[in-house]
């Protein structure tokens, strides 16, 4: 589970392994992505105690937490009100159950930032913010922890205070391609705001967010996620680098992941990233090969723009 916390201990990542799976499809996008963190050791007695499976009742008791909250999420995306009847009683119980293994351990993070994602999926963004920041205050050199906070400031508008978070994330763990994902992001969606307050110049901004993502992609090359949302990045800034843009999608044409949708959709970028460069032909060839029906319209109005620039 993205949000969770890779451990450097064997038995903390056995919970993880199985967390992810337990709460697969019921993550926000934003959630669902990797963060690691480090692991403190505890001496707490339930910590302390093995199961057979080798996890500990600390471990038992929040996997048994995620799987209540799996079945919750799932039945209250069909209701109207998330927190209507007998989901208010079973949202209830489950933040008890929360508060009793925080409680337990004190010393723990994970119980902490998903009690504080559990609340602000059922819409207490107050609650959520009151369990980061106590987490931050717990483990405030925690790369996750920082990046959860970044997450939340980001979503209120407070671009500033993201940022911080964002690039002290980077700075714990700058090998973890998710921090530099998120930094982009931030930067895109904010760079308004971003420039308004002076924080950044037009140019800088889009140095920065074009840098970003390329560390992203640069850190997971298997991710198509990663690799595609570079791709995008150069159309977001004011002066596209149309020739590295273009090599960006033709070694994503390489891949043998795609599916065949996505290998037409690579097809229509290098062909938009040749029509800019001004060699037309090669641009409409390629645009000609997109033979994928949800793809037609695109095509055949960047066919019309290939051809008209052409005559001119």
């Amino acid at each position: 589970m993205s949000w969770l916390l890779k451990s450097h201990s064997r038995r903390l990542l056995s919970i993880l392994v199985v967390c992810t799976v337990i709460l697969a499809g019921c993550s926000s996008p934003q959630a669902d992505r990797p963060s690691p963190a480090t692991a403190r050791e505890t001496t707490e007695p339930a910590r302390q105690s093995e199961a057979r499976d080798g996890l500990s009742l600390y471990e038992r008791r929040l996997m048994r937490i995620l799987e209540r909250e799996r079945a919750l999420k799932a039945r209250a995306m069909e209701a109207d009100d998330l927190l209507e009847g007998d989901l208010r009683q079973s949202f209830q119980r489950i933040a008890r159950e929360y508060e009793s293994v925080i409680a337990d351990n004190p010393r723990e993070v994970e119980p902490l930032l998903l009690y504080g994602k559990f609340l602000d999926w059922f819409g207490d963004r107050d609650g959520a913010r009151d369990q980061f920041i106590t987490a931050y205050r717990l483990a405030p050199e925690t790369a996750v922890v920082q990046q959860q906070l970044g997450v939340y400031f980001a979503e209120e508008g407070d671009f500033g205070r993201a940022l911080a978070h964002y690039l002290r994330a980077i700075e714990l763990e700058p090998e973890q391609a998710v921090y530099h994902a998120d930094l982009g992001e931030l930067l895109y969606a904010f760079s308004p705001g971003f420039i308004q307050e002076n924080i950044f110049d037009p140019d800088t901004i889009d140095a920065m967010m074009l840098e970003a993502f390329r560390e992203a992609a640069r850190l997971e090359p298997g991710s198509l996620v990663f690799q595609y949302r570079l791709g995008e990045a150069y159309y977001d800034v004011d002066n596209t680098p149309w020739k590295e843009a273009l090599d960006h999608w033709e070694n994503l044409q390489q891949r043998d992941d795609l599916t065949n949708m996505q290998r037409d959709a690579v097809r229509l970028h290098r062909a938009r990233c040749l029509h800019a460069l001004r060699r037309h032909d090669e641009a409409e060839t390629v645009a000609l090969d997109v033979s994928h029906a949800d793809l037609q319209q695109t095509r055949n109005d960047l066919l019309i723009e290939i051809r008209v620039a052409r005559e001119d």
